[in-house]
């Protein structure tokens, strides 16, 4: 209250400083409030509540300096400001004598002022007496004190030395007794919070016992049980009075043998504690893991007093990462290891094979026309099958020996430790007689064979990436020669791998870096020898591996993919080409023929991209051919009959490729909306010496001319084929004879040539 007072009166003085308004209220007051001058200490003004407090009138008050009322010496009211100050306090505490000679203690609140030209310290002075009844006390002991040391100190110059020493060694004993009482009460006070905090710590852990979710039994030296806790009858179903007193070991399972007790106890003597997997039983006789921590108590002397033993149960967690670990390592659908767990073995086997100079094969095994069975039995009719196959796998092999599943119907085996390779033959011929078996499928028969890829370590690689990428790349020659049988990786094989991929990544960049282009051969009308169309075939140029044959990257542009973009660009130039020849002369309407590849019929929608190419070249439907093999017709989809069916919609011709080196079918041809045949050049090359080329051409144009089809002969190179072609109603014939395929320019000029 009284800062807030001061507060005020510093405020409303340096408003207005000496008014009436600030003198009413500094008489009327009823604290006592003097206005002092701080550089002799002399009391300039007092109000009535500072007369009647101390006892003097206002002008005997106004007479006097502050130091007549302070009893503190000079030194003591200095200590007092700096403690003041060191405490943070706006006030200080002194003693002042009244009057009557009482001693008051006051608390004393001052501001400086500016009064009237001249600084004065405005003080308000709060009678502390009763509040501090205890400090005066203090004071008076401390007065009587001095008094009495200035006694004696009088008294002790006038005795003897004897005197004083006496005295000083009765001083310096009562000090020493004091010294020992206060630590006898500290050491007092140290038993009672150590007391305390030992009750509080049996309070805790007792607390801890009866709540902790792991189970704990205590047993004597004897392992006889002493106590266990509540977790522990909720894992194991008994009660407390059930187990009290009783061996450990009267409800464990004999999953674990004496010698497994035997290193429990070992590792408890050796390191005081012990912690690991445990079978025990419950009281309905159900089994299960626990994790078991185990720890001796030992007494001050070390001397053992019992056990303590923690666990859990841990059955659940173990189901659940067993389960999480088959998952992670095994194919869900036939339970065989899956690829990162092959690795991982196949890793140790080639491990074991350095160590023991022995050989590791791998066999790599696909699966032949398993999309037909998928595709007219159905998924689950596939699945089955893959079950089946993947048991029959499994059953020609030894324990030793790992079979993968590694996706769709690929299969992988890794053969440990081979001393004789007349073995992988055994077991490769076995896997093929018993995969070629006939499948009973829920009723339904199926019948299949394998291509097996063989790889031997060390001979065809020395790391498992390289024997995987060998192994691949012989059981595609394995298919390639056939299907049902296998094929033994060759140095060859890895030099045309390594090529291969080399090509592929040159082949992603072609089309960006202009590599690309178009070469277009006359196809020639026999009955008027001019030019009826032209074939566009494309041609790669690479600026490192020079002209690659499009035998050899297309089927590698299928592998990977890049036939969808490169088909449209050559359908997009093809267009264009054609119509830039109309410019030529108007009267020439040459067509043009453009192949496409079944993997485009798959993968994008044919009828939009022809009808986009058509529209945006301007290049009437009538004068486009497309070219396609006899592959695509073979499975009778429904949706390539429908997209075929849409296109001669469009007004486009269509023709069927190296007809006669696929699966020749007058089947397809009746009911697919087939316009022209080609016949390979490998029926054409011999006609003039081979017999059964000359009937094998005749009956084709035979059967052709009763479908009302077309045919194109491809690779006429001399006039005697021609002669044949004619005299046997072939309309049109293609080949070196006339022109090699020519660039976009050349064919220009071709053009011109033959206006």
């Amino acid at each position: 209250m009284f800062r807030y007072l001061l507060f005020f009166i510093f405020f409303l003085s340096h408003q207005v400083l000496a008014t009436p308004t600030f003198w009413d209220f500094f008489n009327k007051h009823n604290s006592v409030m003097l206005l002092i001058n701080p550089r002799n200490g002399h009391i300039e003004y007092a109000n009535n509540a500072a007369s009647q407090f101390y006892g003097y009138n206002q002008k005997q008050l106004q007479s006097m300096t502050i130091q007549q009322i302070n009893t503190l010496t000079s030194k003591q009211v200095s200590d007092e400001r700096k403690l003041a100050e060191k405490e943070g306090r706006n006030f200080f505490i002194f003693r002042h004598q009244l009057a009557d000679d009482s001693i008051k203690t006051v608390e004393v609140y001052s501001v400086p002022l500016n009064f009237n030209g001249t600084t004065l310290l405005y003080s308000i002075i709060r009678d502390i007496s009763k509040e501090r009844g205890l400090e005066q006390d203090l004071w008076y002991y401390q007065t009587q004190l001095e008094k009495m040391v200035e006694v004696q100190t009088k008294e002790i110059k006038k005795q003897s030395k004897l005197i004083v020493y006496i005295l000083s060694a009765a001083v310096f004993m009562l000090l020493i007794l004091i010294f020992v009482l206060i630590l006898i009460l500290r050491n007092v006070n140290r038993a009672k919070e150590k007391a305390l905090e030992n009750e509080k710590q049996l309070r805790l852990a007792a607390a801890v016992f009866e709540t902790a979710c792991e189970a704990v039994m205590i047993t004597n030296i004897n392992h006889k049980i002493v106590k266990v806790n509540k977790s522990f009858t909720d894992i194991t179903g008994y009660l407390e009075e059930d187990v009290i007193d009783k061996d450990v070991r009267f409800y464990q399972t004999r999953n674990q043998d004496e010698s497994y007790f035997k290193l429990i106890s070992e590792a408890l003597q050796a390191q005081g504690s012990w912690q690991g997997e445990v079978w025990n039983r419950r009281k309905g006789g159900e089994e299960y893991l626990q994790w078991l921590a185990i720890s001796t108590m030992k007494d001050s002397n070390e001397a053992l007093e019992g056990y303590v033993c923690l666990f859990s149960d841990i059955t659940l967690r173990k189901e659940n990462e067993a389960k999480i670990w088959n998952q992670a390592n095994f194919d869900s659908l036939t339970g065989l290891a899956n690829r990162d767990l092959f690795i991982e073995h196949f890793s140790r086997g080639i491990e074991r094979a350095q160590r023991n100079d022995k050989h590791v094969a791998l066999l790599f095994i696909d699966l032949d026309r398993f999309k037909n069975v998928n595709d007219t039995l159905g998924h689950v009719a596939g699945d089955l099958l893959l079950q089946q196959a993947a048991n029959r796998i499994k059953s020609n092999q030894r324990k030793s020996d790992t079979v993968a599943r590694f996706g769709g119907d690929e299969f992988a085996v890794v053969l440990p430790e081979i001393t004789d390779l007349h073995h992988i033959e055994s077991v490769v011929n076995k896997l093929l007689e018993s995969l070629a078996k006939p499948y009973d499928l829920e009723g339904s028969d199926a019948f299949i064979s394998a291509s097996i890829g063989v790889t031997i370590y060390p001979q065809d690689g020395k790391d498992i990436q390289t024997l995987l990428r060998n192994a691949d790349s012989a059981m595609y020659r394995a298919k390639e020669k056939g299907r049902n049988g296998c094929y033994f990786f060759t140095q060859a094989m890895d030099i045309e791998a390594q090529r291969r991929r080399t090509l592929e990544q040159a082949l992603h960049q072609a089309l960006d870096n202009k590599e690309l282009s178009l070469s277009f051969q006359p196809i020639i009308d026999l009955k008027t020898g001019e030019i009826a169309s032209c074939e566009a075939l494309v041609r790669w140029c690479n600026p490192i591996h020079g002209t690659i044959s499009p035998e050899e990257f297309i089927p590698l542009a299928e592998d990977v993919g890049l036939i969808v973009p490169i088909g449209e660009w050559v359908l997009k130039k093809a267009c264009l080409a054609a119509m830039c020849w109309s410019e030529i002369d108007k009267l020439i309407h040459t067509s043009i023929s453009v192949n496409l590849s079944s993997y485009q019929f798959k993968k994008q929608n044919i009828v939009d991209l022809v009808n986009k190419n058509l529209v945006e070249s301007g290049l009437p439907s009538k004068r486009l051919t497309l070219e396609i093999t006899e592959g695509l017709l073979v499975n009778d989809d429904e949706n390539t009959l429908s997209q075929l069916q849409q296109l001669r919609g469009l007004g486009v011709s269509l023709s069927i490729d190296d007809f006669g080196t696929g699966y020749s079918s007058l089947s397809y041809l009746k009911k697919f909306p087939i316009n022209y045949l080609k016949i390979d050049r490998a029926f054409v090359t011999d006609l003039a010496e081979n017999k059964e080329d000359r009937a094998l051409v005749e009956g084709i144009l035979s059967m052709a001319n009763s479908l009302q089809l077309h045919v194109v002969a491809e690779g006429v190179e001399t006039k005697e084929q021609v002669a044949f072609l004619k005299s046997k109603n072939c309309a049109y014939v293609q080949g070196y004879l006339y022109s090699k395929p020519l660039s976009e320019i050349a064919f220009k000029q071709f053009l011109e040539s033959k206006k």
